[in-house]
C-alpha cells in the first residue's frame, strides 16, 4: 500500500449490462472501463474518477450513481467521464451502479481502502540508563611470550613521597580470664586479745504495776441439749428373802342367833 495525498486506483473492466437496449434504440448502454479513486491528504478516499462510454444519455444528462446501495453525489460528467464524491466508507469492496437515463446501467466492484499516510519522524528519546555491568567474561587463553626487549634499562624513579599514617587499628578484645591461684599457706594464730574491764550497768528501776482490766461480759447460755435416748430395761432382780409373819387379827364379832 502507498502512502500518498492523492492516489488512483486503476482497476481491470468489469462490467456488466443492467438492462437490455431495446431493438428500436439508438443509443448504446453504459459501458465503465477503469476507476480512479482521490484520496485526502489523510488518506481516506473522498472521489471517483469513472471512464467508459455512453455515461450519459443524450442530451447529456448526468448520470445516477449508488455505492454500495447507497447514492453519491455527482460533480461532472461527459459521455466518458463521469466524477462523484465518495461517503465516508469502511474498507472492503462495494458494488457501483450508474445509470444512464433509459439507456441502461453498468456496475462495478469498487474496493475502497484507506491509505495510512506516515507521520513526521519523533524526536529521539533521551538516552536510556547505563545497563548493569555485565558478568565478567571467561578468562582469556594466556598468549605467547613476547619476544625479550632489548631496550636499555630506564633510569631510576625518585623516590615516592611517604604515605601518610594509617588509622589506629581497633582495640583488641578482652582476654580470657587467668586460672585461679593455687590456695596460700595458713597463716600463725594470733596473740590472745586483752580481757575487757567494762562495768556492770545499774539495774532499772521497777516499772509501776498496769490497771486491773475490766471483767468481761457474761457469755450467753447454751442452748438446752436434746434429751438422751431411754436407758436398756435393767435385768430381774433376785427374790427377796420372806417377809416376817404378820400380827394376828382381832377377833370377829359374834354372829347372830339363828331363829
Amino acid at each position: 500500500m502507498l502512502n500518498r495525498k492523492s492516489f488512483q486506483l486503476a482497476h481491470a473492466v468489469a462490467l456488466s449490462l443492467g438492462a437490455l437496449i431495446p431493438a428500436t434504440a439508438a443509443l448504446a448502454a453504459p459501458a465503465v472501463t477503469s476507476v480512479f479513486t482521490t484520496y485526502s491528504a489523510a488518506g481516506t478516499p473522498t472521489a471517483v474518477n469513472i471512464n467508459g462510454t455512453g455515461l450519459c444519455a443524450t442530451p447529456c444528462v448526468a448520470p445516477t450513481i449508488t455505492i454500495g446501495g447507497t447514492a453519491v453525489t455527482v460533480t461532472a460528467t461527459t459521455a466518458t467521464t463521469v466524477s462523484a464524491n465518495l461517503p465516508l466508507l469502511s474498507n472492503g469492496t462495494y458494488t457501483l451502479v450508474l445509470t444512464a437515463g433509459t439507456t441502461g446501467s453498468a456496475t462495478y466492484d469498487l474496493p475502497v481502502s484507506t491509505e495510512v499516510t506516515a507521520g513526521a519522524t519523533g524526536a529521539t528519546g533521551a538516552t536510556g540508563a547505563a545497563g548493569a555491568a555485565g558478568a565478567a567474561g571467561a578468562k582469556g587463553a594466556t598468549g605467547a611470550t613476547g619476544a625479550t626487549g632489548a631496550g636499555a634499562t630506564g633510569a631510576t624513579g625518585a623516590t615516592g613521597a611517604a604515605g601518610a599514617t594509617g588509622a589506629a587499628g581497633a582495640g583488641g578484645a578482652t582476654g580470657a580470664a587467668g586460672a585461679a591461684g593455687a590456695a596460700g599457706a595458713k597463716g600463725a594464730t594470733g596473740a590472745t586479745g586483752a580481757t575487757g574491764a567494762g562495768a556492770t550497768g545499774a539495774t532499772g528501776a521497777t516499772g509501776a504495776a498496769g490497771a486491773t482490766g475490766a471483767a468481761g461480759a457474761t457469755g450467753a447460755a447454751g442452748a438446752v441439749g436434746a434429751t438422751g435416748a431411754a436407758g436398756a430395761v435393767g435385768a430381774v432382780g433376785a427374790t427377796g428373802a420372806a417377809g416376817a409373819a404378820g400380827a394376828k387379827g382381832a377377833t370377829g364379832a359374834t354372829g347372830a342367833t339363828g331363829a
